[in-house]
């Protein structure tokens, strides 16, 4: 039998509730399993300890931000006939629009007069200016990106559901490709326009799934994201190839991410198209 504890009420952000049960004893284990082994990822294949510290920072701010942005936005959605917290997408836009789009186009900005060098250098590579301020901002995209990943594991509850399985395999891919990213040593600029055009996709699939946005431009902008994500990934192998070498790994990672993306797409065509034939049937 639970034994439970006197409520106490919330103070302020940063306040805990001392309410709790077995379940949330195992929903807690299992966010820190989770979160643990991302974190562990992390420690492993961050190239250097000042990436791998950016990294946790930035989770601590992510979480903090998960507060507040349930703080003003409490409740649920409902998603796919199931209740779904309105935080998750209200902090999924902050970081995609307002992070990850205002770095994809600082990025192209201060890279726009040696544009095509950069995307086939490394980091420090051949063509690079040596520039520490502009390598910063390209690993701090990177960081930041994995640390959103970890926060998901710290706040949210992952079960067996196919959108929560998914999600868990989009975090996973997406995580190990930032991490690749951050080892490479050529075609460094291609991967992480790849990355961050990737994170204007979900900005859009966030709108969309706030009932904000029109399905038919949600389809059309979600698979032009992705065509292009496709197209960038063939870039960086084949500059893997010039080189002699088979880089498998990267499109090994960036598969399973474009297919959890696209599936809502052919998700809502495929149910467009069955309504429409079982309308068409009954005249």
């Amino acid at each position: 039998m639970a034994i439970k504890t006197m409520k106490t009420p919330k103070a302020d952000l940063f306040s805990v509730s001392l309410n709790y049960t077995d379940n949330d004893l195992r929903r807690f284990f299992r966010r820190v399993m989770i979160s643990a082994s991302f974190a562990g990822m992390v420690a492993m294949f961050s190239p250097t300890l000042e990436y791998t510290l950016l990294t946790f920072s930035l989770v601590l701010f992510y979480v903090w931000m998960n507060a507040v942005v349930e703080r003003y936005f409490p409740g649920n959605i409902s998603l796919d006939g199931k209740p779904s917290p309105k935080f998750r997408l209200y902090t999924s836009i902050f970081h995609d629009g307002i992070i990850a789009g205002g770095l994809l186009v600082a990025i192209l900005y201060f890279r726009a007069n040696k544009l095509s060098q950069w995307l086939t250098d490394g980091w420090e590579g051949q063509h690079s200016d040596n520039n520490i301020l502009l390598e910063t901002l390209d690993a701090f995209a990177l960081c930041v990106t994995i640390a959103f990943e970890i926060k998901d594991g710290l706040v949210d509850d992952f079960d067996l559901s196919l959108e929560r399985v998914g999600i868990y395999i989009h975090h996973v891919a997406t995580s190990g490709a930032c991490l690749y990213i951050l080892n490479c040593s050529y075609g460094k600029g291609y991967m992480l326009v790849n990355a961050l055009q990737a994170l204007m996709g979900s900005l859009i699939y966030c709108v969309w799934r706030l009932k904000k946005l029109n399905t038919i431009i949600y389809c059309v902008t979600m698979t032009l994201s992705n065509v292009l994500a496709t197209t960038l990934m063939i870039q960086f192998f084949l500059l893997a190839k010039s080189k002699g070498e088979l880089a498998v790994l990267f499109p090994l990672l960036c598969i399973p991410i474009g297919l959890v993306r696209q599936y809502p797409v052919m998700e809502v065509i495929v149910k467009n198209f069955s309504k429409n034939r079982s309308i068409s049937k009954a005249h």
